[in-house]
């Protein structure tokens, strides 16, 4: 759903930076929150609603970084060579996921 809306609805003439932002606000936010908030943390209601939304906030942004992937490969043969192999591409993935 992500990707089809990052398409077809550009957010001030861009279509996948935007999105990425909005998603790294919904991931980033729920976690603030119940880091700073003691009482959202005794509440079951308010940790699963905040877990939740960080989790479509982190989905979102799998799918959108994978959309500009997919970009990308279009635009450049030496990349689209690249990734034409899912393995590199997951390989590279998680490898910019260590801190």
């Amino acid at each position: 759903m992500c990707s089809i809306l990052s398409d077809c609805v550009p957010i001030g003439g861009r279509r996948r930076v935007p999105y990425l932002i909005i998603a790294s606000i919904l991931s980033f936010v729920p976690w603030f929150l119940l880091g700073y908030f003691e009482t959202l943390r005794a509440s079951y209601i308010y940790l699963m609603v905040l877990i939740t939304s960080q989790n479509f906030g982190a989905a979102m942004a799998d799918v959108v970084v994978d959309a500009m992937v997919a970009e990308k490969a279009r635009e450049e043969r030496y990349f689209a060579a690249f990734c034409s192999r899912s393995s590199s591409c997951f390989s590279c993935k998680n490898v910019a996921k260590l801190d």
